[in-house]
């Protein structure tokens, strides 16, 4: 989906969610600013030095990502991305 054009008709949505990291590691998204996702979708990960994953970023709710941190280092409760419903 990505940026929308200045033309392009606003849509109203109803909440929002943050995901953070639970452990201290590597974030690697696998979504972008502007994606659709749904509920139970993998959006990326936390993981170790060794490539070992800690921590499964799993899409809470079905919504667009309009946030996304850009750091590949995370600590633990760090954000991660927000998610618009």
């Amino acid at each position: 989906m990505g940026v929308r054009s200045p033309g392009e008709k606003a849509e109203r949505l109803s909440g929002w969610s943050w995901l953070t990291a639970q452990e201290d590691g590597l974030f690697y998204p696998e979504v972008s600013i502007g994606d659709n996702v749904v509920a139970g979708q993998n959006l990326g990960r936390i993981a170790d030095i060794f490539g070992e994953t800690l921590q499964d970023v799993v899409c809470p709710a079905s919504g667009e990502i309009l946030f996304l941190v850009t750091s590949l280092a995370m600590n633990a409760e760090d954000p991660l991305m927000a998610i618009a419903y």
